[in-house]
C-alpha cells in the first residue's frame, strides 16, 4: 500500500535538491564560489537566499523519508514474522 503524502514529500525533496544541484552543474564545485560571488545586486541575493533555503534542507528530508519507509517496509514483514535470526 502507497502512502500518497510520502509520494508527495519525496518528490518535493527531489525538486529542493535539483534546485541546488543545478548551481553545481553549471559551475564545478572548486569554482563554486569565485563563479557565484562574482554576481552583484538581485542576482547575487537570488543566490544567497536559494542556497540559505535549500542546502542541507531537502537533502534531510530525503534521507529521512527513505528510512522512513524502509522503517515501515520492516515493521510490516515484522508483523508476518519473516525476518529470523540466526
Amino acid at each position: 500500500m502507497r502512502i500518497h503524502q510520502i509520494d508527495a514529500l519525496r518528490g518535493f525533496a527531489l525538486f529542493g535538491i535539483l534546485v541546488v544541484n543545478i548551481f553545481v552543474f553549471h559551475a564545478p564545485y572548486a569554482h563554486y564560489g569565485p563563479f557565484y560571488y562574482q554576481f552583484e545586486g538581485l542576482n547575487l541575493s537570488v543566490i544567497e537566499h536559494t542556497i540559505f533555503l535549500f542546502v542541507g534542507k531537502f537533502m534531510f528530508i530525503y534521507a529521512f523519508l527513505f528510512g522512513y519507509s524502509f522503517w515501515m517496509q520492516y515493521e510490516k514483514v515484522e508483523e508476518k514474522s519473516v525476518f529470523r535470526q540466526f
